[in-house]
C-alpha cells in the first residue's frame, strides 16, 4: 500500500473552512432571498435536489462500504477511511430535512390543490411525519455501519444487510415524494432503484477520490476501484434505458409527457451533460486495465460521475417541483447548491478518527 502524498492534510486547512462557511452563507442568504421572492419553489427544488445528492453521497458510501464488507472484498479496506467522513454529514443533512418541510406549504405543487388519490399521502402531516422518521432511522442505523471503523470491534453482518435494505427502501421513498409525487400523472416503478444506484455510485466515487488523495491505493487496488466505476457506469446506463424503453414501446401519454419535459431546449444540454459525463467518460478513460490503474484517469472518471450525478438530481428534482416555466439553473438556485457544496465539505474535510486495520 502507497504512502499518503506529502502535502495532503495542507489541501483542506483553515483557509479551506472558512471558504467553506462563506459558501454556506451564500446558500443560506440566497435561499432566503428566494424563498421570499416570486418563485419560492425553484429555489427550493434546488435545495432539495441538492440534499439528495448530498445525503445520497453520505448514505450511499455507507451502502458502498457495507456491501464491500458483506462481499468479503479486501481490496477495499482503504476505502473505509471515508465512510467514517461522510458519516459526519448526516446530522447537517438531517437539518436541511427539517427546513425542507417547515417550509412545505411555501413551495409544494401540491400545498393548495391535492389530487383526491394522493390525500393522504402527500399531506403535509403525513409527508413530515413519513421523511422524519424514515430518515431518522436510516441516519441513526448508520452510526451502527461506522462504528467498527472508529472502535476495534468485530464487523457485524447482520447490520450491514439491514441497512444495505433500509437504504433501498428510504431513498426509494425520497424518490417517490420529491420526484414522482408532484407529477400526479407519472408513476415509475423504476425510480427509486435509479436514486439509489446513483447514490451509491456517488458515495463510492467520493471514497475513491478521498483514497486516492491519501495516496492509500495500491495499482491492484485502483484495478479493482476502477472496473467498479465502469461497471457501475454501464448498469446506470442500462437502468437509463430501461426507463425510456419502456415508456417508448408502451405509449403511454402521461409518461412520455414527463421526457419531453425533461428533453425540451432548456433542459436538453442537461441531460447531454449528464449522459456524458455519468456513462461515456468512465466508460472511454476506463476501458482499459492499464488506464484504470493510472491515479489521475481514475480521479478524473470518479469526478466526472460525481459532477453527472449531482446534475442528473436537478434534472430529477426541478421539474418536478420548480413548476411548468422552471429553467435548468438561474442565480438563486446555483448560489443554494454551492452552499450545500460548502456544508458538505465543512462537514466532512477534518480527518476522522484512527480506523481498525
Amino acid at each position: 500500500m502507497n504512502t499518503p502524498t506529502a502535502g495532503a492534510s495542507a489541501v483542506t486547512g483553515p483557509w479551506f473552512a472558512r471558504v467553506c462557511a462563506v459558501l454556506c452563507a451564500i446558500g443560506l442568504g440566497a435561499f432566503i432571498w428566494g424563498a421570499i421572492g416570486n418563485d419560492p419553489g425553484r429555489t427550493v427544488a434546488s435545495l432539495v435536489a441538492s440534499w439528495l445528492f448530498f445525503t445520497g453521497v453520505a448514505a450511499g458510501g455507507l451502502a458502498f462500504s457495507a456491501i464491500l464488507n458483506l462481499c468479503g472484498a479486501r481490496w477495499s479496506e482503504p476505502l473505509y477511511a471515508a465512510t467514517v467522513r461522510l458519516s459526519r454529514f448526516l446530522p447537517a443533512s438531517a437539518l436541511v430535512l427539517v427546513a425542507i418541510i417547515v417550509s412545505l406549504a411555501v413551495w409544494a405543487p401540491w400545498a393548495h390543490h391535492m389530487p383526491t388519490r394522493d390525500a393522504f399521502w402527500l399531506a403535509t402531516p403525513a409527508f413530515a411525519v413519513r421523511e422524519v422518521l424514515v430518515s431518522l432511522l436510516l441516519f441513526s442505523l448508520a452510526w451502527f455501519v461506522v462504528r467498527p471503523h472508529i472502535h476495534a470491534q468485530g464487523r457485524s453482518a447482520r447490520i450491514y444487510v439491514t441497512y444495505a435494505l433500509l437504504y433501498a427502501v428510504v431513498l426509494s421513498i425520497w424518490s417517490f415524494d420529491f420526484v414522482v409525487g408532484p407529477i400526479h400523472a407519472w408513476n415509475s416503478t423504476l425510480i427509486g432503484p435509479h436514486l439509489f444506484v446513483g447514490a451509491f455510485m456517488s458515495g463510492g466515487g467520493v471514497a475513491v477520490l478521498w483514497a486516492l488523495r491519501q495516496g492509500t491505493l495500491n495499482a491492484g487496488q485502483r484495478r479493482d476501484a476502477g472496473t467498479l466505476i465502469f461497471v457501475l457506469a454501464i448498469f446506470w446506463a442500462y437502468q437509463c434505458w430501461a426507463q425510456f424503453l419502456t415508456m417508448w414501446y408502451g405509449n403511454l401519454p402521461e409518461e412520455v409527457g414527463v421526457i419531453i419535459r425533461r428533453s425540451g431546449d432548456a433542459w436538453r444540454a442537461e441531460i447531454a451533460v449528464v449522459i456524458l459525463t455519468v456513462a461515456v467518460l468512465p466508460f472511454l478513460v476506463l476501458l482499459s486495465s492499464k488506464r484504470r490503474q493510472t491515479p489521475r484517469l481514475l480521479a478524473f472518471a470518479a469526478a466526472s460521475q460525481l459532477l453527472g450525478l449531482w446534475v442528473e438530481r436537478d434534472l430529477m428534482v426541478t421539474p418536478s417541483l420548480g413548476g411548468p416555466t422552471a429553467q435548468p439553473y438561474d442565480t438563486a438556485g446555483l448560489c443554494v447548491e454551492l452552499g450545500m457544496l460548502g456544508l458538505f465539505l465543512l462537514t466532512t474535510w477534518r480527518d476522522p478518527p484512527k480506523t481498525c486495520p
